[in-house]
This record gives structure tokens, C-alpha cells and sequence, in this order.
């Protein structure tokens, strides 16, 4: 035999076996990863309490309807509920969980995971990953898939559910995020965190049945999208799910919810205030941030609102589709008219400006110029004005 052939299945061998070493370095890598994950989880559980009797006994039957037998701990460290477990499932509560209608919806949507076998699913999908460590196609589509299972689990929670109801689920999960401090595992399962709030919104609020042949054309072009990893949202937005609400997805001020939305109690000497309160108050130190709840532009800065100065300092945000938002009684205001803003974005400090009995603001939410109830559009306010 002569020495080239040699040569090149030794240099066939040799390219092969560093292919090898690259491709076991990177699934080695990839396994401390889960591993180290895993454990993290562990020993968050285990520190986590068994959760009280009052609870069990709310939470315990819903499982059991559900055919979902767990364990139910609570934790300090976390803000948002989860499911875990391979062999037996445990669902881990906020300490902050209330028994309240919207918070017993976030439950379901967790037990809807557990009845769905998704925590064994995604221990599957963590093992191909080991194997396809390498390959950015097969990350996109295992992003896409696990919020696909949100979604899908949102719409399990909310199938009979009226839109009053739809909106009070769609405000927990925004005051749920709003106490995690990073990226929460109810919301954002590997893909990224704005990305998957909007989506997950989009499909609660505005939700679009499709008959099959398009679910079915849809389904073929997603799957190309997967693939070359494209955006989700242009999905969404292909199937023809208009997004008519606004993603209010930052809170307005953090303070103590004072006053709410409705017919109220008239504090003497105030013959300018009307019984039927247009908005909510939101008391707060002076100079505390006003943050804006959602992309929009301003398109009303200054005093004497509507011809009266009672208001103080106003800032109004066109958020489009026919929905704004207006702030009164402020103080320093940082925006002028004609500003885009972006959800986050500080549009003025909390003042005691116009007719104000203390520092605080007066927060009202429009829709097509209708003044609506800004509890069930706004994050936070649920909070704050829970009991």
C-alpha cells in the first residue's frame, strides 16, 4: 500500500476524533449546566415549607379534580408559582399567594402542566439537547415549543372563562411577573422574557379561533419559521391575531393603593370632586417615580385639564387602538407632548399638585374615550389594593 492513503485516512481519523472531543466537551459542558440547575432546583424545594392546612385544603381538591395527586410547598425565595417533579409532582407557592379567584387561576394553569406530563417532556427535551448542543436550530425550536406549552396552558385555564375573567387572569400573571426579579420560570421558559409576556398576553386577551385547513397551513409555515428561527410574534401576527389591547406590562408607581375606581365617599370642603371616581389614587412619597405601562407617545403635558386646575399636573399617553392612559396631581414631569415612551419609561415624579388632600396620583385608563376600570388593565394595582 502506498503512503498517501495512509496519510489521508490518518488525517480522516484525526479530523474525526477532534470532531469527537469538541462534540463530547460541548455535551459535558452542557450536562454540568442541567446538572448544576437541577440541583439549584433541588435544594430550593427542599427549603421551601410545607404549605399551610388552609391552603392545601383550597388547593388540594382542584388538583384532584384535575387527576393530579402533589405535594404543595410554599417559599420565600420565589416569585411565581411552579410545578416540578419527575416521579411526583410538587407545586411550590409564593409566599405572597392569596386564595383569590385570579391567584387560584395561576394554580390551574401550573396543575395544567402536571396533568400534561410537561416537566417529563422537558426532562426529555434537556437529554436531545445534550446530543443536539450544537445545533442553533434545534434551541429555536425547543424555545418556541415551551412557550407554545404556556400558551397552550393559558388557553386550558381560560376556556370558560367570561372576558371579566380572562382580563383578571391576564392582570395575576402580570402581577406575578412583577415580583419575580429576573426571568420567571412561569412565563419565559427559555425564550426571551418581553418576547414571551407579549405573546402569552396576545393570546389571552385577544384570542382568534382558526378553522382547520389554516391551523393546518399555519402549522407547516411555523414549523419552517422554527427552524430558521424567526420571531413568534410574527406568527401570531400571520394567523391573524390582532392585538386591540395595548401590553400594559410595567406597573404605574409603587405606593398604597388609597382610593379606587367608582362611586366613592366625598371628603368634605372638595365641591369639585364628583361621586362617580373616573380612576384609582395611588399615594406614594413625594418624588417617587411615575413610570409609563406601555409603548406610547405623549399627547398631553401640563395644568388646567379639561378647563380645570383641580387636576394639578397631567400627562396623557396615546397607547394606540383607541386606549390611553392620564396621570394627575403630579409633580416634576419629564416627558413633553409629541415624547415616545417605552413601558418603563419614568414620565414624572408623585406630587400633591391641583386638588390633592396628600401626595399621590390619580391614575384613569380610556378606551376609545370610555373611562374603564384601570384595575383590570394596569399591573400592580390588583396588588396594592388587595386586602
Amino acid at each position: 500500500m502506498s503512503l498517501a492513503p495512509l496519510g489521508q485516512m490518518a488525517e480522516t481519523y484525526s479530523l474525526t476524533g477532534i470532531l469527537a472531543l469538541m462534540w463530547g466537551a460541548g455535551a459535558s459542558l452542557r450536562l454540568a449546566i442541567e446538572l448544576s440547575r437541577s440541583w439549584r432546583l433541588h435544594r430550593a424545594v427542599m427549603r421551601a415549607s410545607i404549605a399551610s392546612s388552609d391552603l392545601r385544603q383550597v388547593v388540594s381538591p382542584r388538583a384532584k379534580h384535575q387527576g393530579v395527586h402533589l405535594q404543595i410547598r410554599q417559599s420565600g425565595q420565589i416569585g411565581s408559582p411552579f410545578i416540578c417533579g419527575v416521579f411526583q409532582p410538587c407545586l411550590v407557592l409564593p409566599l405572597y399567594f392569596r386564595m383569590t379567584q385570579a391567584h387560584l387561576d395561576i394554580v390551574d394553569h401550573e396543575l395544567a402542566h402536571a396533568r400534561r406530563h410537561d416537566v417529563q417532556t422537558a426532562l426529555l427535551m434537556r437529554v436531545f439537547g445534550l446530543v443536539f448542543w450544537f445545533n442553533p436550530a434545534w434551541w429555536a425550536c425547543e424555545q418556541r415549543r415551551q412557550l407554545a406549552v404556556e400558551i397552550a396552558c393559558d388557553a386550558d385555564v381560560l376556556r370558560r372563562k367570561d372576558t371579566e375573567s380572562v382580563r383578571s387572569y391576564a392582570r395575576a400573571l402580570l402581577d406575578t411577573v412583577r415580583m419575580e426579579s429576573g426571568s420567571s420560570p412561569a412565563v419565559s421558559f427559555g425564550v426571551t422574557y418581553k418576547e414571551a409576556l407579549k405573546m402569552r398576553l396576545i393570546s389571552i386577551l385577544s384570542p382568534a379561533p382558526s378553522p382547520k385547513w389554516r391551523r393546518l397551513a399555519l402549522g407547516g409555515l411555523g414549523a419552517m419559521s422554527l427552524v430558521i428561527g424567526s420571531a413568534g410574534l410574527q406568527m401570531a401576527q400571520a394567523s391573524g391575531r390582532a392585538i386591540s389591547t395595548p401590553v400594559f406590562s410595567h406597573i404605574v408607581l409603587e405606593g398604597r393603593f388609597t382610593s379606587g375606581y367608582g362611586l366613592r365617599n366625598i371628603p368634605s370642603g372638595l365641591p369639585d370632586r364628583t361621586r362617580d371616581h373616573g380612576g384609582v389614587d395611588v399615594a406614594a412619597p413625594l418624588g417617587s417615580p411615575v413610570y409609563a405601562p406601555a409603548p406610547g407617545h405623549v399627547f398631553y403635558v401640563g395644568d388646567n385639564y379639561q378647563g380645570s386646575p383641580a387636576w394639578g399636573h397631567v400627562i396623557g399617553i396615546d397607547h394606540g387602538a383607541g386606549w390611553t392612559t392620564l396621570y394627575a396631581h403630579l409633580g416634576d414631569m419629564h416627558v413633553a407632548v409629541g415624547d415616545q415612551v417605552t413601558a418603563g419609561f419614568v414620565i414624572a415624579d408623585v406630587g400633591q399638585t391641583g386638588l390633592s388632600t396628600g401626595p399621590h396620583v390619580h391614575v384613569e385608563v380610556h378606551q376609545n374615550g370610555e373611562r374603564v376600570d384601570p384595575e383590570m388593565y394596569l399591573p400592580g394595582l390588583h396588588s396594592i389594593a388587595a386586602p
